[in-house]
């Protein structure tokens, strides 16, 4: 471990790590993972039409959020990408490069706050380490994830802000602001952790802070404007009204049951046990013991589909015990370290523990990560240190470096071969293929009549076609703009020779003559379907990977 400490092997060493994490983040791409989700094309799409007109496709000029898909998701990602179509086009590696250079970031980002929080370079170079092979990093960094972006912006805001409050410079507090800001509209989880960690590092740091007005102004200043901006945005809040734990709170039918009288039970019996109050209590409680279990952390993936491989958690197995170890064997830490270690886990984990969707979600709790890192670090320090010391000791180095590049290999092998089977559906896969093939035949026919819109086809469209933003902002009042509402709150509307349609599936009885249909595979009655094979014309299929149906593209028998 001594020879970590020099200053010319500390950064070969750490720059190593960050080439390795750059090629694992990198080769393979846009192929693996296979798939491009519609939230990918949304942001693609919706950052091409920034660069081209300096307004969405919805046409709201340079916004902070963007209607998207109808959940209005921060928007500085787009920009992120707008930056990176002029080099890749618009493409899936554009959308994607952004996560791609900001997850590798994050390995040097994660030395340099680590060795300031704790002043130690042994204990930083091992959680750059892990950070370089760490599933949830590398899943995250290869599917376009905003949540890499926001975590990058926030360590290296935190890194200046910790110099700021030694000496504070008008300049630097600018910068700090102008990084906090890229970190709250990059991803809706920040709004809610960040400004509570920048509180508990206020506390960590009380020392130098206490006598320091501006500071403490600053701190409560940023505070406001992150709950804020929730609500002083248009469409900013509606993710949360959607998600929330206090709009979905469980269990609902329960309390109806009893405050009807049902099973003779008391009403102040029933008021003090079966109440929103307790609901929501027991829902939070056993919330968090999700995201702290070994199974999510170690053995099972994450929701949402996009993010899921196959056996995997978002650590690998090998880092369980020296977590462990960590935690609860280590004299490292001082109660003050250790108590900010343990409320970072406590706050981290609340944009998740305090919604419904997509539970349990890898990227709202993108907080969690690096403090469980730090015990795994320590955990592997302290091994190292004790086998060196111990006779023989140095001999069982090499099968446990071994075992760590097995259950490296076996993520690996999941990642790549097993996603592309197992959870693919869940990355929309196909339509790249389709929208190909349906522009060598689309001018024989007086109508394209396409299927799904759940799957937001039509975003699809104008991404893969590359349609000009301003014909697509034109549609902004007749275009649903909301895929998750039901199907009586949307409509069809054409564009060009296209028809998109809300229904999911077509019915044989009303096929026309000389139109060209696109559906789901699982809409022949063959899969329980509404679609006769009998009466259509296939014209030609799309299978996933593993030969099951994709899409059909058919005409009338």
């Amino acid at each position: 471990m001594k020879m970590l400490a020099s200053v010319n092997n500390r950064y070969l060493i750490l720059t190593a790590f960050v080439l390795v994490g750059f090629l694992l983040r990198f080769v393979g791409q846009p192929s693996i993972p296979a798939g491009f989700h519609r939230d990918e094309a949304g942001i693609a799409y919706s950052a091409y039409s920034i660069l081209q007109t300096g307004r969405d496709d919805w046409g709201q000029l340079l916004p902070l959020h963007t209607k998207a898909l109808g959940d209005y998701p921060p928007a500085f990602y787009n920009y992120l990408v707008a930056a990176s179509i002029p080099v890749f086009g618009l493409s899936e590696l554009a959308e994607r490069w952004p996560a791609i250079v900001f997850g590798t970031l994050l390995i040097p980002l994660s030395f340099l706050w680590v060795r300031k929080l704790f002043r130690s370079t042994e204990l930083g170079l091992v959680v750059a380490a892990i950070v370089t092979i760490s599933p949830w990093d590398l899943v995250q960094s290869r599917s376009g994830s905003e949540a890499v972006v926001a975590l990058a912006f926030a360590l290296l805001a935190w890194l200046l802000w910790s110099e700021w409050v030694k000496k504070p410079k008008t300049k630097v507090m600018l910068i700090i602001g102008l990084l906090y800001a890229g970190a709250l509209f990059s991803y809706n989880g920040v709004k809610l952790a960040l400004p509570l960690l920048q509180l508990l590092l206020t506390w960590y740091w009380w020392k130098d802070i206490r006598k320091k007005l501006h500071i403490v102004s600053f701190g409560i200043v940023f505070v406001i404007i992150s709950f804020a901006s929730v609500y002083i945005i248009p469409g900013a809040g509606d993710n949360f009204a959607g998600n929330s734990i206090f709009t979905n709170a469980q269990p609902i039918g329960q309390e109806y049951f009893f405050r009807e009288g049902n099973m003779h039970v008391p009403i102040l019996v029933s008021r003090i046990f079966h109440n929103k109050l307790a609901s929501l209590t027991t829902q939070t409680i056993g919330n968090a013991g999700t995201f702290l279990s070994s199974n999510f952390l170690f053995f099972s993936a994450g929701k949402p589909g996009r993010y899921e491989v196959p056996g995997a958690g978002q650590l690998l197995p090998f880092f369980a015990p020296f977590l462990l170890l960590g935690i609860f064997v280590s004299t490292r830490f001082t109660q003050r370290q250790r108590l900010l270690l343990l409320g970072w886990i406590s706050i981290a984990i609340l944009p998740a523990v305090l919604t419904t969707t997509a539970f349990p979600h890898v990227k709202r709790s993108m907080f969690l990560y690096l403090p469980l890192y730090v015990f795994i670090a320590e955990g592997i320090y302290l091994s190292v240190s004790w086998l060196r010391q111990v006779r023989f000791g140095r001999l069982l180095l090499l099968p446990i470096a071994l075992t760590c590049l097995w259950s490296f290999g076996y993520f690996l092998n999941q990642y790549h071969v097993h996603t592309q089977y197992e959870t693919i559906l869940a990355r929309d896969y196909g339509y790249k293929e389709a929208y190909s093939f349906l522009s060598t035949v689309e001018s024989r026919y007086i109508r394209v009549h396409v299927f799904g819109f759940d799957e937001a086809p039509d975003i699809f469209y104008f991404f893969y076609r590359k349609v000009d933003p301003r014909r697509v902002q034109a549609l902004a009042d007749t275009r649903p703009s909301n895929i998750f509402a039901t199907e009586e709150n949307r409509r069809n509307y054409g564009f060009d020779n296209y028809l998109f349609d809300v229904a999911s599936c077509p019915e044989t009885d009303v096929l026309q003559d000389a139109v060209l249909y696109f559906a789901n595979a699982i809409c022949l009655d063959v899969n329980g379907g509404t679609l006769a094979e009998s009466k259509i014309t296939k014209i030609h299929e799309i299978d996933y990977p593993n030969g099951n149906k994709r899409f059909i593209i058919f005409e009338k028998l």
